[in-house]
């Protein structure tokens, strides 16, 4: 069930990336989304990093890839509004990732939160038996 959880993350969140990147123009009248509200861009990838950690555990690091790739496909084949306003596109990628970390932070408080519940609902192996299944008294 894990493994298909994340086999399902890279491409959930690859278009999570790209659909932000494309509708953030229509959205925002910015051409970057980052343009319109740095802070609701971080708030977007939070969002989207929790949900990966909670749906992933561990394997959030292949959503939050998804998600950065998703949106460098968009920012490569989209074209510029006004190519002298740009800066170059490797200068770009790195800003896009240190954008994109939010969302590492919050995939791992997603994934502390997942283990948290997923403890609590274990039973703990240090329990004694309850009265019921111990042996009968006679």
């Amino acid at each position: 069930m894990k493994q298909k959880i994340a086999a399902h993350l890279f491409p959930l969140s690859f278009v999570v990336g790209a659909a932000y990147w494309l509708l953030s123009p229509v959205l925002f009248g910015r051409y970057e989304p980052w343009d319109y509200s740095l802070p609701l861009y971080w708030a977007v990838m939070s969002v989207a990093g929790l949900v990966l950690g909670l749906l992933g555990g561990r394997h959030s690091w292949v959503g939050i890839a998804g998600l950065y790739a998703g949106q460098c496909l968009i920012l490569y084949v989209r074209p510029a509004p006004n190519q002298m306003e740009t800066a170059p596109l490797h200068f770009v990628l790195l800003i896009l990732a240190i954008h994109t970390s939010p969302a590492v932070l919050a995939a791992s408080v997603g994934w502390l939160v997942k283990k948290a519940i997923d403890r609590r609902g274990r039973p703990n192996k240090t329990d004694p038996p309850d009265a019921a299944s111990a042996s009968p008294e006679v």
